[in-house]
């Protein structure tokens, strides 16, 4: 799917269920899968649950790295999946941190079943990308919203 030396399958860390990594100079990029356990909701959980899921979520984020700034939030559609996503970044002299999930629903979710978290994660010390490495953050992205609910390509 991707050119070969710029993204690949990694072993899935404890609670992934999938990972992608590349490399390129001081960039290094993450595509992650996790299951995401939501508490039961009736009704509309892409309007009514998710925005409020995704706050706690972010806040949770800025626990870990406190520069962080959202930068960007709302309801995503990724192929076949629905969601909620946030966008943060921060920006130090000493470090770029750049991150992108969603909270995605299968179509037709089954009770309390198909709910994942999308993770896209680009960190870098030091300055603005380079040439390659605006390649290689691209590619990250690119897979990042090619996912899709599922084992087959469709």
């Amino acid at each position: 799917l991707y050119p070969p030396g710029v993204l690949r399958a990694a072993e899935a860390h404890s609670g992934e269920l999938m990972r992608l990594e590349g490399r390129r100079g001081a960039l290094t990029v993450e595509v992650v899968v996790r299951p995401l356990e939501l508490p039961r909701y009736e009704g509309d959980v892409t309007h009514g649950l998710l925005p409020v899921y995704a706050n706690r979520f972010f806040e949770a984020q800025r626990e870990q790295i406190p520069e962080l700034v959202l930068v960007q939030e709302g309801r995503a559609r990724v192929n076949n999946g629905v969601g909620y996503e946030v966008d943060f970044q921060a920006v130090t002299p000493d470090a770029r941190t750049y991150g992108r999930d969603v909270l995605l629903v299968p179509d037709e979710p089954e009770e309390g079943r198909g709910f994942v978290t999308l993770s896209l994660r680009q960190e870098k010390p030091g300055g603005p990308f380079t040439k390659a490495e605006r390649g290689l953050a691209n590619a990250a992205r690119k897979a990042y919203r090619s996912f899709r609910f599922g084992t087959e390509r469709g």
